[in-house]
Formats: C-alpha cells, structure tokens, sequence
C-alpha cells in the first residue's frame, strides 16, 4: 500500500462544506456499509471468471469512492475496471486483496475524519434530533433511504462520466 493517506481530507472537507456535517456523515455510513458486498461481488464475479460483472461492479465502487475523496481506492478500483474490460482477470485476486486493505484503511480514516460520525448510530441519532412531530420515529429511515438513492443516483451519474471521459 501506498504511504500517502487513503483519503484526500480536502475532498471530505469540500463535500462537508456543500452537504454539512451530518450529510456527509449519512453518505459516509451508506458508502461504509454498501462497500462489503460491492467487493464480495467483485470477488464472486472475478472468481467465476466474470470480467463483465467485475468491471461493472468496480466501475459503480471507484465512483462512489472517488466522490469521498478515497483515492487510493479509486486507482486501484479503476485499475480492476481497466484489466477487466480488457477481459483480463490475471491480477484481480491481488487487487481484490489490495482493494480490500484500502477500503479498511479508507473506513478507518472517514471515521477520524468525520469525528466518529460515520458510524450508523451516530447518523440515526443525528436523523432523530433533527426531525419533530409525531412521525419522528420514521423520519430517520426515511431519509437514509432518501440517502440510499442519491448515492445510487451519484454512483450512476459517476459511471456515466467516466465511461464519456474514456470515449
């Protein structure tokens, strides 16, 4: 792994100043949660000898890593897409295990980047103290899933660009 930090603390500081604290937060819990099972289809696909689901799978993780500013997971997730679109699995266990040591190393510095409020309890309690009336118990779920699908919107926005910037 690289030396350098695995996130870029100027991107989570930009996206905090466009989405507050506690935006960023939330999108960080989504991203955090999400990640595991992207890499485990990564892995199922790269094992079934996949490469289209590999590169689809890590076209969607580089962008949502990239828009955290985690940019040691992002080359090495551009570097999968890359090998696979080229129908080549020849290196994709050893990125895959590369990947994966980014991706907790990436978790671990959102944390301390965002005070520990990346964690799933602290953006519920957030989400709570936030929302009123009588329908406060709901209001959190609610907006995790409103959450959920500007990430997948994000994601999908991300994938578009990069597949024009590669035309």
């Amino acid at each position: 792994m690289r030396g350098a930090a695995a996130v870029d603390r100027g991107a989570v500081r930009q996206l905090q100043l466009q989405l507050g604290v506690d935006g960023v937060a939330e999108l960080a819990v989504q991203f955090v949660e999400r990640t595991p099972a992207r890499l485990a289809a990564m892995r199922t696909a790269a094992a079934a000898g996949d490469a289209s689901k590999l590169c689809e799978e890590a076209t969607a993780l580089k962008g949502s890593a990239r828009g955290f500013g985690a940019v040691e997971m992002g080359d090495i997730a551009a570097q999968i897409e890359r090998e696979s679109a080229a129908g080549s699995l020849a290196h994709a266990g050893p990125l895959l295990v590369d990947l994966t040591k980014s991706f907790n190393r990436t978790r671990s510095e959102l944390d301390q980047e965002l005070g520990r409020r990346s964690g799933a309890v602290a953006a519920v309690r957030s989400l709570a103290r936030r929302s009123s009336g009588p329908r406060q118990a709901a209001t959190p779920s609610s907006r995790i899933a409103e959450l959920e699908q500007r990430v997948e919107s994000l994601e999908r926005s991300v994938a578009r660009l990069l597949s024009r910037s590669r035309r």
